[in-house]
């Protein structure tokens, strides 16, 4: 057997050995770029979350703003005039039980936050009309702006 020609890599003294062992794992900065993209991917979708969260919570409102709309108008057909009040729809205050003994409704809805800005007020006067005040979180309601929204009958 004869003597083996040496490579290129061989002469220059710059060969270096390669081992074929198995790896077992994963190299931290593998582990590292997975956890990135993966952190990534989860604040998208949450921030995308709260946006779905948002418009639903606005449409809600929009159901039951409309919803004591027709309690009001039940209200005063049977009675001739709308509640006399002022002040946040609350549950206790007079609009609410008096829509609950006229059995208008079984309970009065509240805003889904039902706290500092996000909360429904009423305002009748002399009983002749109303306006009911409340506030969109988003412009997800078509022709609706974000913003305090008034209704009147």
């Amino acid at each position: 057997m004869g003597i083996r020609n040496k490579t290129p890599h061989e002469r220059s003294g710059r060969h270096m050995e390669h081992r074929t062992t198995g790896r077992h794992g994963f190299m931290l900065i593998e582990l590292l770029v997975v956890t990135a993209i993966i952190s990534m991917v989860g604040s998208v979708a949450f921030i995308q979350f709260q946006g779905y969260r948002a418009k639903a919570r606005d449409a809600e409102r929009e159901r039951e703003i409309q919803e004591l709309q027709k309690a009001l108008a039940l209200y005063v057909t049977n009675n001739r005039i709308f509640p006399v009040a002022s002040g946040p729809i609350t549950g206790l205050d007079v609009v609410s039980l008096d829509l609950i003994d006229a059995g208008a409704l079984p309970a009065v809805p509240l805003d889904p936050f039902n706290t500092g800005e996000y909360v429904y007020t009423y305002d009748s006067s002399a009983g002749k009309t109303y306006m009911i005040t409340y506030t969109l979180e988003t412009d997800s309601i078509p022709g609706k702006p974000k913003g305090l929204q008034t209704v009147t009958p």
